[in-house]
Formats: structure tokens, C-alpha cells, sequence
């Protein structure tokens, strides 16, 4: 479908949408107790949903992954109908153009990440959270993924293939993530068989890999919702990896005290951290996650065009580098009371 094509679909209740939003790889539409999801047919260097086939098979495979944590959200898959010059979501007639998840809309404003704005979260809040992950975690089984170490190391050179746009934007920054970054690579080299036994005690499970504060919902139980679909190695990953990511966007928030709370309260329910070298990679993880998010900043600076715009993406983007500069610095000065040879230089 075209964009200019979804103001005028017609739902299976025969309204039109309320509203729209629109993500780099999504069109969501909402009616009064529904939203439905449809997929943009472009294709990138992670994705393609550029043919009608494959967003079948990526609407059916969101479907049936966010059943595992929020079957009550996501309600069925329905085909994009042309009929007679209308659009219409649902029904037997006319040719299929397109799919959509159907899900129940969720109550605007209990996200968790609007809830921490408004500063209405509590500790007991955090706990549930951790529990809700730790019970899904828990259900979900190991999986053998070998060469850990490789995987991980590649995931985190990324960062570092983006060097060029973040001198265009700050050079200094620029280099403070080079040389960090590149000390982070000697950390996983250095602790190459660790990360191996990561996988032999159970810890590689089927995650959700996006597991952040925008995508939790704080209702009468922590809802988890919209899973990674389109790249099952984002997914498949370090239960600790998946952890840390939420610890870091809570960090993001200016509340470091949460950050903390979610790993303790984890713990508690699935002990994920029980030496000072799980605690490294957890640390070495929430570096790692804080450098992406910084990555996605970077290149959204680059596209954007407006002026205002380019500013607050700046200013996120910052935020997340003074977070990758936390994490690192941290890393190295718990990393030197275990292993003094890995601990070369401080950046401040």
C-alpha cells in the first residue's frame, strides 16, 4: 500500500481510522478499540518487507511470536482488500494488496515510558516488570547458538562502521566511541570462553529484542508487547543481553535507582548474575545497547532535514554517549580489580 492510500481504509466494523502513526518500517491505524499494523514494503540491510509475500510471512510470524507474552493484544492476521475502488481491511471480496495484525488497542498513556515522564511509577511497579520478563525468560528454552563470542563481537564492530557519521555530527564523541569500542572488542576477546559457557548453562533463549520502555504496558499486569520479528538473531540472544537493555533505557530516563531495581528484583525471580564477571557483561551489554540506540540517533541526524528536529535528535544522541561513557568507565574500573592487565587507559 501507499500512504496516501490508509486514510480512507475501511475497517471490518466499517469505521475509517481515528489516526495513523507511522514508523521507518510501519503504518500503524487505530480505530476506537483496535489498532491494525501494516507493514511498508521497503527493504534494508536488516529486513525486506518489499513483496506481498513476505509481509504475509512477517505479519503471521508477529502474530504467533507476541502470542508468547500478550495473546490477549494480538488478536488475528487479516488481508488488505481492494474492492470495488475502496480499501478495506478484513473480508472475502476483491484482490488481496496487503496484510495486517490486528491487535486491541491498549489505554493511551500507560506505556511505561510515558508513565516514567509523568513520574507515576513505583518500586513495586519495577518489581512486577522483572517479573513478568523473568516468568516469560523462564518459559522459553535454550537454544544452542554456537560461536557466542564471534556473534557478539560483530554486533558491537557496528558501532564502529558508523564512525563517519558521528564525526560529521561531533568528532570528539566520534572518537571516545572508536577507542571505547575497540577496548570493548579486547573485553570480549579476553573473555571469549566465559561467553561460551553463557550458552552451555541455558542462558541464549528466544527473547523478545526490543525490550524497551516503550514497549511495556503497565495495566493490572506488566503487558510485554511487539516483539523483533524480522531478524531472529536480534531476538535470540543472552537473556542478560535483553536485561540490560531495559536497565539502560530506565538509566536514559534519569532513573539510574530503576536501572538498578531491575536486574536486584530479576535476580530474585531467575538468577541471571551470580559472579562479579556476569556483572562485567552485564555493565559491557548496557554499553553496547546505549552505543545502537546512539547509532540510530546519529543516522535519523543525518536524514532529518528540519533544523529544530536535528537539535533534539543531537541532544538524544548525547544523552546516550554520556551513558556509553558511564558504562565504559565503570566497566574498566570493576574490569581492574579482576584482571589490572586489561586496564590501559581511562576515558573521562
Amino acid at each position: 500500500m501507499e500512504k496516501e492510500q490508509l486514510g480512507s481504509i475501511i475497517f471490518p466494523d466499517h469505521s475509517r481510522p481515528l489516526s495513523v502513526t507511522e514508523t521507518s518500517i510501519s503504518w500503524i491505524l487505530f480505530s476506537e478499540k483496535k489498532a491494525f499494523k501494516i507493514k511498508r514494503p521497503v527493504a534494508t540491510s536488516f529486513l525486506n518487507f518489499s513483496s506481498l509475500q513476505n509481509r504475509k510471512f512477517y505479519c503471521e510470524k508477529e502474530f504467533l511470536l507476541n502470542q508468547r507474552f500478550s495473546s490477549d493484544i494480538y488478536i488475528n492476521v487479516q488481508p488488505v482488500r481492494i474492492h470495488n475502488g475502496y480499501f478495506q481491511i478484513g473480508g472475502e471480496n476483491g484482490e488481496i494488496i496487503d496484510y495486517a495484525v490486528e491487535m486491541r488497542r491498549l489505554p493511551e498513556g500507560k506505556e511505561l515510558n510515558n508513565l516514567l515522564l509523568k513520574n507515576e511509577i513505583a518500586e513495586s511497579d519495577i518489581r512486577k516488570i522483572a517479573e513478568a520478563i523473568a516468568e516469560f525468560h523462564l518459559s522459553s528454552k535454550p537454544l544452542i547458538i554456537n560461536n557466542q563470542s564471534d556473534l557478539i563481537k560483530n554486533k558491537t564492530k557496528d558501532i564502529l562502521n558508523y564512525s563517519t557519521v558521528f564525526n560529521k555530527i561531533d568528532p570528539v564523541s566520534k572518537d571516545f566511541i572508536d577507542i571505547s569500542t575497540n577496548y570493548c572488542l579486547r573485553f570480549i576477546l579476553h573473555f571469549k570462553e566465559f561467553l561460551e559457557s553463557r550458552m552451555n548453562q541455558g542462558f541464549i533463549r528466544d527473547c523478545h529484542g526490543d525490550l524497551h520502555t516503550g514497549n511495556i504496558f503497565l495495566l493490572d499486569k506488566p503487558v510485554l508487547f511487539d516483539c523483533i520479528e524480522f531478524d531472529d538473531s536480534l531476538r535470540q540472544i543472552d537473556i542478560m543481553e535483553e536485561l540490560a537493555f531495559l536497565s539502560m533505557d530506565l538509566d536514559s530516563y534519569d532513573r539510574k535507582d530503576f536501572g538498578k531495581l531491575i536486574l536486584e528484583y530479576y535476580n530474585v525471580f531467575n538468577s541471571a548474575i551470580r559472579s562479579p564477571e556476569e556483572y562485567l557483561l552485564f555493565l559491557f551489554y548496557k554499553y553496547y545497547k546505549a552505543g545502537v540506540r546512539a547509532k540510530v540517533m546519529a543516522v535519523q541526524w543525518i536524514r532529518e532535514r528540519e533544523t529544530d528536529r536535528k537539535v533534539q535528535i543531537e541532544i538524544q544522541m548525547q544523552s546516550y554517549i554520556k551513558l556509553m561513557q558511564e558504562y565504559f568507565n565503570q566497566l574498566q574500573k570493576d574490569l581492574n580489580t579482576i584482571d589490572p592487565g586489561l586496564y590501559p587507559f581511562t576515558i573521562r
